[in-house]
């Protein structure tokens, strides 16, 4: 089985693409960063070449708001993660029995992230950049990888997309248990509707 984790942008989309071993461990086999099209399409050959069924695609959610996700951004984000999903769809990546997992930040966050002292957690950071620190470390342990692009800067959004596999993994095992109505999953209709 396999999960694909997506931290989507306009400019630098993130990838990872994890393959179920054991219950209890997921192997990364795939992450990566840079053009949505060229990231998406590189996932899709490695899943294709696995010949597996896709379990979970989690796509980063944006939250709107005041201090958050303006219309802009809501804009050209949605229509990026919308051009993630159906191309996902369209390369038959996944199927009607797939969850797709919408998370906002704050949601995947806290499956994840460490505590950072004083009582503060990244539910409430302050700080984008520090929460960001905190995605590289954990991507970087679980990739066994240094997060590093081509110049040397941090892979900001390969590492979050590998945070949300992680974190649509753990929610995927938490919900398992639950029969029906798993609230903030959807499951994939042969059709293009989103049924809960």
């Amino acid at each position: 089985m396999i999960t694909i984790g997506v931290d989507p942008g306009t400019t630098s989309t993130g990838v990872a693409v994890f393959k179920e071993r054991t219950a209890n461990y997921d192997e990364l086999l795939f992450s990566s960063q840079g053009k949505p099209t060229e990231v998406i399409d590189e996932a899709i050959n490695v899943i294709r070449k696995q010949g597996e069924r896709t379990k979970i695609v989690a796509v980063e959610n944006l939250y709107p708001g005041p201090g958050k996700a303006g219309p802009k951004s809501i804009y050209t984000l949605g229509a990026s993660t919308g051009f993630i999903i159906g191309t996902l769809k369209h390369a038959g990546v996944y199927d009607k029995d797939t969850w797709l997992w919408r998370p906002y930040p704050v949601t995947w966050r806290k499956h994840i992230l460490v505590p950072m002292g004083g009582g503060e957690t990244t539910l409430n950071a302050k700080s984008r950049e520090k929460a960001a620190d905190m995605a590289i470390q954990f991507a970087q342990a679980v990739a066994q990888d240094a997060m590093l692009g081509p110049r040397g800067g941090p892979q900001v959004d390969r590492a979050m997309a590998i945070c949300i596999g992680v974190s649509a993994q753990i929610e995927h095992t938490k919900c398992r248990a639950k029969a029906t109505g798993v609230e903030g999953w959807m499951k994939i209709s042969s059709g293009s509707k989103l049924t809960k």
